[in-house]
């Protein structure tokens, strides 16, 4: 089923037909940018974002918390939104415009070869959808020196670990934080050339950090 515009942006709702079914949205294509799938659900229901097929953001509503966002930065690539969960629960999907300006994370990221961007002194926004989704930043130092990769996420209930690896993928330092503490940082010394950055979680949550 593909999202129809609706005072000017994508909307649809449905309801679960039978548990473990899935319905599946397709997104209309937009211009790369940052956009919001919203979701609100009356009954427990799972979003699944995929992008030409892979799955690149989750989010569980209706079990806790009735409304929830995914922010996501697009490209020219073919979305979809898959929804299951209890039957006959209702729910509704929107796809709404984000800050254009802000610096988000581009999914799939989770190797090297593929890691987002980020320039030095940069704060970017990311999410950790759950425990098998790892975020992973390439930073291009032009000397030696001690880099610093700070994280936040506020009202986090998962444990979240940022880790600083080399240009080989080997973890130089890492840090912790449990559920409910803030924020952290963790730092090593990298010669000049590539260093990463990665954000992981063990939890099913959708976790929003910096």
């Amino acid at each position: 089923t593909r999202l129809v515009r609706g005072g000017g942006w994508p909307r649809g709702r449905g309801s679960v037909a039978v548990h473990g079914g899935i319905d599946w949205w397709a997104l209309p294509a937009f211009a790369p940018g940052n956009f919001v799938v919203r979701a609100a659900s009356g009954g427990a229901a799972r979003l699944r974002l995929c992008r030409d097929g892979e799955q690149v953001g989750a989010l569980t509503v209706g079990d806790g918390a009735q409304f929830g966002d995914i922010a996501l930065r697009v490209d020219a690539s073919t979305y979809a939104v898959g929804v299951d969960g209890e039957a006959g629960a209702e729910y509704e999907i929107a796809l709404d415009p984000d800050d254009p300006s802000a610096l988000r994370e581009f999914e799939p990221n989770g190797v090297l070869m593929q890691a987002t961007p980020l320039p030095l002194d940069t704060v970017v926004a990311g999410s950790a959808w759950d425990a098998a989704d790892r975020d992973v930043y390439r930073i291009d130092t032009p000397t030696s020196g001690t880099l610093v990769a700070a994280l936040s996420r506020p009202d986090a209930t998962a444990t979240t670990t940022v880790r600083v690896l080399g240009s080989s993928g080997a973890e130089l330092s890492a840090s912790t934080l449990a559920a409910l503490d803030g924020a952290t940082e963790t730092q090593a010394r990298v010669g000049p050339g590539s260093a990463y950055v990665s954000v992981e979680t063990d939890g099913d949550d959708l976790t929003e950090y910096e």
